[in-house]
């Protein structure tokens, strides 16, 4: 069966400040969008070691901790850089259109 992709709504660009993140929920789908450099990142909200979600997860320095147990990734990119969790995060397709941003959402 072909894939295809859907553009979700998540918020207005001005709904998070610089170096803040939150967690929105596309159906039972976690979305975290961190506002990072002026830049909007989007993951799927669950950090690889106990599946925990991200928001209010501390980011500095090109990096994004986990706010359960520290885990650390690198922005933008969402690669694993550090204990406990063993593997990096699903970044989604981020998009900005007329003051609103959206992520790209896989369908069948």
């Amino acid at each position: 069966m072909n894939q295809s992709h859907v553009l979700r709504f998540l918020c207005d660009q001005d709904a998070l400040a610089e170096n803040t993140n939150r967690r929105f929920w596309l159906d039972k789908l976690p979305v975290l969008l961190c506002l990072h450099q002026g830049e909007f990142i989007a993951f799927v909200d669950q950090c690889p070691h106990q599946m925990k979600s991200l928001e209010g997860g501390v980011m500095r320095a090109n990096k994004l901790y986990c706010p359960v147990h520290g885990a650390s990734f690198e922005l933008p990119h969402g690669r694993h850089l550090s204990p406990p969790a063993c593997r990096g995060l699903l970044p989604m397709t981020v998009i900005k259109k007329d003051g609103k941003v959206f992520v790209e959402v896989k369908t069948e």
